[in-house]
C-alpha cells in the first residue's frame, strides 16, 4: 500500500465530515429560522382590562390561606375564582371594565361579599378581607369602603369616564378632543396647505393629513402610543389615531373610557411619552341600545366672519349688503344608532 494514497483517504474522509456537519448546522439553523418567523406568536397584556387583588385575614388579623375568592360581573354575570396563597393574598387579572361583586369564604368562616366595586381600564384596586368567626351559610355584605386611590402603580395617569363622553359638548363629536382635560395636553392643528403644523416645525396639513396632533406634556406632537381594544390605532405617520383624509376619529357611541398616560408608566406600554389607553363598549345580559342624530347648519350656530362676502353696495341704513353665500363644509347631519346584547357584540350603523 502506498503511505501517500491513505493520508489522501484520510483526507477526504475528513472532509466528508466536515461538509456533513456544515449541512447539518445550516440545516439546523434554517429550521429554526423558519419556526421563528412562521411558528412563533405574540403574547400581549391585556391593556384595556384591570385587575383586582388584595388579602384575606382572620379577626385577630392573621393570614387565612386558601380562602375562596369569587369576581363576578355585575352586567354579564361572568365568574372568575381563585384561592389565596401561603400569605393570604390572591389577585385576579384582566377584568372587563365594569361593576363587580367580589365574594371570600372559608370554612369556619362567615362569608363576605364587597358590593359594587367599579374597575375602569388599567385600574388595579386593593379589595381586602376580614372574615368574621362563624358558618360560611352567614355572608356580610360591605358597600363603599374600596379605596379608590391608586396605590399599587406610580403612573401618572389621567381617566375620561363615559359620563364625560357622554355629557360633555364636543364639536364633531370626536372624542379625542377630550384628551386636553388631562394636564399638559396641547392639540395641534394642522394647517392643509400652509407651513405652520405641528410644534411650528414646518409640518402641515398637505404632508401629515388633516387631523390633530398632540403634545404632552411639552413631548413632540408624534410617536404617542393610541391603543383601542389593545389595538394601535395611530396613523402611518404617528400623529393621533385620526382619519389622514377627514381630521376626524372614532366617534364616542363606540368608546366606554379612556386612560391617558402621561408618566412612568410600565413597560408593557410604547409611545413617546404618553399613552392614551381606550376601552370600546361592550355588552350586558339586558339588551339595551342609544340613538342620535347630529345636526349643525348656519340656523342653529352664529356666522362666521367669513360665510359672507360684501358685494360693495349697502343697505337702507347704510350697512353694508353681504348676500350669505353658503359653506358646503359647514352642513353636517348625520344619524345612528348603538345597540348590544348578551353576545357583548355592538351593532352600529349611521347615515
Amino acid at each position: 500500500m502506498v503511505p501517500g494514497g491513505n493520508v489522501k483517504r484520510q483526507n477526504s474522509a475528513s472532509e466528508y465530515h466536515i461538509v456533513a456537519g456544515s449541512f447539518s448546522c445550516a440545516l439546523v439553523c434554517a429550521l429554526s429560522m423558519l419556526f421563528f418567523f412562521f411558528g412563533a406568536y405574540r403574547v400581549e397584556a391585556q391593556t384595556q382590562t384591570a385587575t383586582i387583588s388584595g388579602t384575606a385575614t382572620d379577626p385577630s388579623g392573621g393570614a387565612l390561606v386558601g380562602a375562596k375568592v369569587q369576581v363576578t360581573n355585575v352586567g354579564t354575570n361572568a365568574a372568575q375564582t381563585t384561592v389565596t396563597d401561603g400569605q393570604g393574598r390572591y389577585e385576579v387579572p384582566d377584568l372587563p371594565i365594569g361593576t363587580y361583586d367580589i365574594q371570600a369564604s372559608l370554612a369556619g368562616f362567615q362569608t363576605v361579599t364587597h358590593k359594587g366595586v367599579t374597575l375602569t381600564v388599567g385600574a388595579h384596586p386593593l379589595v381586602d378581607f376580614a372574615l368574621p368567626v362563624g358558618e360560611a351559610t352567614q355572608n356580610v355584605t360591605v358597600e363603599g369602603q374600596v379605596s379608590q386611590v391608586e396605590t399599587q402603580s406610580a403612573t401618572v395617569s389621567s381617566l375620561v369616564s363615559q359620563t364625560q363622553l357622554e355629557q360633555l359638548p364636543l364639536n364633531g363629536r370626536n372624542y379625542t378632543q377630550l384628551l386636553e382635560l388631562a394636564p399638559g395636553v396641547q392639540t395641534f392643528s394642522n394647517s392643509p396647505g400652509g407651513s405652520a403644523g405641528p410644534g411650528g416645525g414646518g409640518t402641515s396639513g398637505s404632508f401629515y393629513g388633516n387631523q390633530a396632533s398632540y403634545s404632552f406634556a411639552g413631548s413632540r406632537p408624534e410617536g404617542q402610543a393610541f391603543l383601542l381594544d389593545n389595538e394601535d390605532v395611530r396613523d402611518f405617520w404617528e400623529h393621533g389615531p385620526g382619519s389622514a383624509a377627514l381630521g376626524t376619529a372614532l366617534g364616542v357611541e363606540g368608546i366606554s373610557e379612556f386612560q391617558i398616560l402621561t408618566n412612568t408608566y410600565s413597560a408593557q406600554f410604547g409611545g413617546n411619552g404618553a399613552v392614551v389607553n381606550e376601552a370600546s363598549k361592550s355588552g350586558s345580559n339586558e339588551y339595551h341600545g342609544s340613538g342620535y342624530e347630529f345636526l349643525r347648519n348656519s340656523a342653529l350656530d352664529s356666522r362666521n366672519f367669513f360665510d359672507f362676502t360684501s358685494t360693495g353696495g349697502t343697505n337702507a341704513n347704510g350697512s353694508p349688503t353681504v348676500p350669505r353665500i353658503r359653506n358646503p363644509n359647514f352642513d353636517r347631519t348625520s344619524l345612528a344608532a348603538v345597540s348590544a346584547a348578551r353576545s357583548k357584540k355592538i351593532s352600529y350603523f349611521s347615515l
